[in-house]
Parts: structure tokens; C-alpha cells; sequence
């Protein structure tokens, strides 16, 4: 049987519209408004409004919970701590010219080490990378930088004098600074969100109390913000 040339081409015609009409439209991708956000922090002290959109890297530390002085014979000291445990710190530092002051957010908690493992640079890290930054309450602890026993935030206020929310004076001497000092205080995660690229953005707000070196002076920080891009 011949077919003519013409219903050959009808044919054709209708077999590439059922084609055309069985692909999908092309889905628009939209950007992601977020990823114009940066590292930006912020608050208020002495009446006086601080604010910081240049972060200038992380710093990462190991320390030793519940670490003591157990003696100090002969001119040296003995500690003891839990050897099982490490207590990891995450820390950023923004500064400004315009204030010229500078304020670093510490974020600790402690990790029995099969949580954790050790990079190149002999530091323990924990395997999950954003356990520290969950969203939620967190508590300042007093003991930071001492006796490691409590998890949570510790914030570094530099301007004219040097503030922080825990005790800066050496192991072996008592502190001014109970944890009634920070019953009013707040550090809250309002949210650590996945973006696009790859990276997190976190978002905390926060309020807190505030000492001198010497523990004498203490002011209130309120209407704290803090957001962070995370790698």
C-alpha cells in the first residue's frame, strides 16, 4: 500500500506535538534571597547602640571538663579533669573601626571523645558540626575558660575596658560571678537554616550581664542580634 507524501508529514507533524506537549515547561529557578545575607552583629550598652558587619574567622579550642586544682606543692600545681571528655569552643570575632570596639561569641559544650573525632591540626572536632548550633535556649556559663563544667555561651565585650559574661580571674582564686549573675540573661538560636550553596545561615538574639577583669563593674547588654554564615 502507498502512503502519500502529504500524510507522511501530517504524521510527523502530530507525532512532534504529542511530543511538545508531553515535556514539561522548564521550572523557573528562583534565587535564594538569604544568600545576600552576611555575618552581621549587633546591641546595645550604656545606652550606647554597637553594631559589626565585618567577622574576622573562628577560632576553635579544646579544653578539659570539670578541670581543678587538686594542690600546689613546691611551687607546682596538680589538676585533674575528665580525660574522657573534651570541651570544644567555637568562637567568632567581629570588630569595628567606627566603635572601635570588638565583640567575640563563643559557642562550648562538652563531647565524650568516641563523638568526636581529631583533624590535622590534632584538634577534636565533633562528627556532627552543627550539634553546637541547634536552635533553642542556651545558658552563660560562669566557669568558662576555668573550670569547663557547664555547656553554652560565653560572649567578649572589648571597647574602652574589656567585659565578659564569665569570670576572668585564675583557677585557684574564688569569683564574684554565680549563676544568679546571669538569672536574667538569654541566648536564643532563633534559627540555623540550610541555603542554596551549601552553607547555614544562623540567626540568635540575646541579652546578658556583663563584668570588668576585676569583677567590680557589671553593665547590661540588651537588644543583642547575631547572624552567621556557616561553613
Amino acid at each position: 500500500m502507498k502512503i502519500s507524501p502529504f500524510w507522511c508529514g501530517v504524521f510527523a507533524l502530530c507525532l512532534f506535538a504529542a511530543c511538545k506537549k508531553d515535556d514539561p515547561a522548564p521550572l523557573e529557578i528562583k534565587p535564594d534571597p538569604l544568600l545576600a545575607l552576611g555575618d552581621s552583629c549587633a546591641y546595645q550598652m550604656d545606652g550606647k547602640s554597637y553594631s559589626f558587619t565585618r567577622q574576622n574567622g573562628f577560632q576553635i579550642g579544646n579544653a578539659q571538663p570539670n578541670f581543678k586544682l587538686d594542690s600546689f606543692v613546691k611551687g607546682t600545681s596538680y589538676y585533674s579533669g575528665d580525660k574522657d571528655s573534651v570541651m570544644f569552643s567555637r568562637g567568632y570575632d567581629f570588630n569595628s573601626k567606627e566603635y572601635d570596639a570588638r565583640i567575640n561569641i563563643s559557642f562550648a559544650k562538652k563531647y565524650n571523645k568516641k563523638e568526636m573525632e581529631k583533624n590535622v591540626l590534632a584538634f577534636f572536632t565533633p562528627k556532627n558540626g552543627l550539634d553546637l548550633f541547634q536552635p533553642g535556649n542556651y545558658s552563660y556559663p560562669i566557669d568558662y575558660k576555668r573550670e569547663h563544667t557547664q555547656n553554652g555561651v560565653a560572649i567578649d565585650l572589648y571597647t574602652s575596658e574589656d567585659f565578659s559574661t564569665y569570670s576572668k580571674v585564675s583557677i585557684g582564686s574564688p569569683t564574684a560571678i554565680t549563676l544568679e549573675s546571669q538569672r536574667q540573661s538569654r541566648f536564643e538560636i532563633i534559627r540555623c537554616v540550610k541555603l542554596t550553596n551549601g552553607t547555614y545561615l544562623l540567626e540568635a538574639k540575646f541579652n546578658a550581664v556583663v563584668f570588668d577583669q576585676e569583677e567590680k563593674v557589671k553593665k547590661n547588654v540588651e537588644n543583642g542580634y547575631l547572624r552567621l554564615i556557616l561553613y
